[in-house]
């Protein structure tokens, strides 16, 4: 024996559950509070960027009149150094063979590392002088920065980290280095990207890529300055002492 069948609403079709959809609305007490933490989240991830933006207008611009005056005399911007960087990098090129020398026999050389003769082989092999390569090495120290910024902010805050990009914007020895055949400029380059792509390999962000990408340019950096290759012994120190502290604590 049925029963007696309930009434149906106007519109709707019996058995049907979807045109009624449960909606969860945030309840009105929590959204001052939303707003308020959205509002604290904007800033600093903005208040970052402008640090970033402010590190690297700083760079460029401090660099452009020691840029500017080379640019009118390229002599200005060999040193005995240079001198042998270009020859190294000439001989390479035309000789097959990395030597300083100026005349034969060119025998090899382990004077100099062949890391920046090979990035003024690239300049001199696609027809870039001497400005070429100046401009290159001024946007590499702009990039430079940016990491400074990029490493310190993990660690020293947003104030830390701007500080310490404009600390290495206008410090002189990397100012006059950029206006200069040194390999300096490309060396802090690849320290700063090594130190960068090795912290965020750490924290566990894109593990594998950082670790190629951290490994990688710690191998350019030591081609360029030897001193490099007691980094890595370096680093495992500090982490070995930190992971103890932590076990203490």
């Amino acid at each position: 024996m049925r029963g007696p069948s309930l009434p149906e609403e106007k519109g709707t079709e019996p058995g049907r559950l979807d045109d009624h959809p449960t909606r969860l609305a945030l309840p009105k007490c929590l959204v001052p509070a939303t707003m308020a933490l959205k509002s604290e989240l904007l800033p600093s991830r903005f208040s970052l960027r402008r640090a970033l933006v402010v590190t690297a207008l700083a760079t460029l611009v401090v660099r452009l009149p020691l840029l500017v005056v080379v640019a009118r005399h390229p002599e200005r911007a060999f040193t005995p150094d240079s001198w042998e960087y270009h020859r190294a990098a000439t001989n390479w090129l035309e000789r097959g063979v990395l030597s300083t020398d100026a005349e034969p026999p060119f025998r090899p050389t382990a004077r100099r590392t062949p890391g920046y003769p090979l990035f003024l082989a690239g300049h001199c092999a696609a027809g870039l002088g001497v400005n070429g390569v100046l401009l290159t090495q001024w946007v590499l120290d702009a990039a430079t920065a940016l990491l400074v910024v990029a490493v310190f902010a993990e660690r020293f805050g947003r104030g830390g980290a701007l500080a310490a990009g404009l600390f290495y914007a206008v410090s002189l020895a990397p100012v006059v280095s950029c206006g200069q055949v040194l390999s300096e400029t490309l060396f802090n380059f690849l320290l700063m990207m090594h130190l960068w792509a090795l912290s965020r390999g750490l924290r566990g962000a894109a593990g594998i890529r950082s670790a190629v990408l951290s490994g990688a340019c710690l191998g350019g950096a030591v081609l360029c300055r030897p001193l490099a290759a007691g980094l890595p012994a370096l680093e495992l120190l500090l982490l070995v002492a930190g992971k103890t502290r932590r076990q203490r604590v």
